[in-house]
């Protein structure tokens, strides 16, 4: 197909050989304007053709920038880039993709992706090809992949589209590294795990509430203290629980709006109506999906204030019966002749009086039987006879 410049370049010399045919007898008896108008159009048509190879070098040019920028950014994409043939060879990949199997992109080409993947994972692989092949639909997957030399593992998420038509269609696939987010995932299921076997087998009464007072959640210990079923405790709320006249609640739902927490002592309400004191530990906390919720953490105290005020009622005996008992304790330095006992000042007592001033006994004066014969010789016998 002839340019534009090459139809008119033609055009305007068929004019001219014409001109020269119809006056073939003197080329210089053609008339000076003619021969001017002549010369015009072909230095006209000569700066053209100079216009149009410039633009063409310039575009030239351009695609040269262009591929370079495009061979650029696919090889130093962070994203790996890979095109497979339908039995899943590798037909082209740049730098990264390289990377990410661990081997120079030479030693690449033509090998089956089938031998960088995990055996658990073959499967996945091969129906994510023929998914893709089978359809214009863009497919996704997730991947766990082996890297050369060390044979290293990575998970890798594939977002995938066919490109061609019929023999020519292949699979082009964008694969990046999500060993990272995998982890994080892991490791948030295993403390969601740890999390779960807390609330389900603590000994403490556990309720997830919404910022309203809206029950959540509530494990076993709480629906058993409360005497409901989780349901019943989801229906009835916060204010089903709790004790509108303790004179502390309002304290402890200002200091938790405050402070971000509570920890002390509350009265809270069973099922039946029945008031029992609870140790309550309160916090708010934002869960994994942003909304802001509180937990309780409920221990019922019935038995330990039980037992509290059996102490203190025991204590208040102990001290009631020590107040009416006074004891002689020490080593009390006593006559060995006439029994007298010398107190703290230094003075000697009639043993009779110093234990009537140190304790609570008092004393009944008699005679012994040894004294009244000793005093009365005969006065026993007598007594016999008479």
């Amino acid at each position: 197909m002839k340019s534009q410049g090459e139809s008119k370049g033609n055009s305007l010399r068929k004019r001219a050989e014409k001109i020269l045919s119809q006056k073939p007898q003197d080329v210089r008896k053609v008339p000076v304007e003619d021969i001017k108008r002549l010369i015009h159009e072909l230095d006209v048509h000569q700066i053209e053709l100079d216009m149009q190879n410039e633009e063409l070098r310039r575009q030239q040019v351009e695609s040269d920038e262009a591929k370079d920028r495009y061979r650029s950014l696919y090889d130093f994409a962070p994203i790996g880039y890979f095109t497979f043939d339908p039995d899943g060879r590798i037909a082209e990949v740049n730098l990264t993709g390289a990377r990410l199997l661990g081997l120079p992109r030479s030693r690449l080409m033509g090998r089956s992706f089938s031998m960088f993947v995990e055996r658990d994972f073959l499967v996945l692989f091969r129906k994510h090809l023929q998914e893709v092949l089978a359809s214009n639909v863009r497919q996704t997957c997730e991947l766990k992949i082996k890297q050369q030399p060390e044979e290293s593992s990575i998970y890798v998420s594939f977002d995938s589209i066919a490109a061609g038509k019929d023999e020519e269609i292949k699979c082009r696939s964008a694969i990046i590294d999500i060993t990272d987010r995998k982890q994080a995932e892991d490791a948030l299921q295993e403390s969601e795990v740890r999390y779960r076997a807390f609330f389900d087998n603590s000994i403490d009464a556990v309720i997830i509430t919404s910022p309203d007072g809206s029950i959540q959640e509530a494990n076993a210990e709480a629906c058993r203290i409360f005497g409901m079923t989780r349901d019943e405790l989801v229906g009835a709320g916060r204010n089903g629980v709790t004790d509108p006249s303790d004179p502390r609640l309002a304290g402890a739902i200002e200091e938790r709006a405050r402070t971000g927490r509570f920890k002390g002592e509350l009265d809270l309400r069973r099922s039946d109506g029945t008031i029992f004191p609870c140790e309550v530990s309160s916090s708010i906390f934002t869960d994994k999906k942003g909304l802001v919720k509180t937990s309780m953490i409920i221990r019922d105290i019935t038995e330990r204030k039980q037992m509290m005020k059996e102490r203190e009622d025991l204590i208040l005996e102990l001290q009631k019966a020590l107040g009416e008992v006074r004891t002689l304790r020490g080593i009390l330095p006593i006559c060995a002749s006439c029994k007298k006992i010398r107190d703290d000042k230094g003075y000697w007592n009639q043993l009779e009086s110093y234990i009537r001033d140190h304790s609570e006994a008092e004393f009944s004066h008699s005679l012994c039987p040894e004294c009244i014969e000793k005093l009365y010789p005969g006065y026993r016998d007598k007594l016999k006879k008479g």
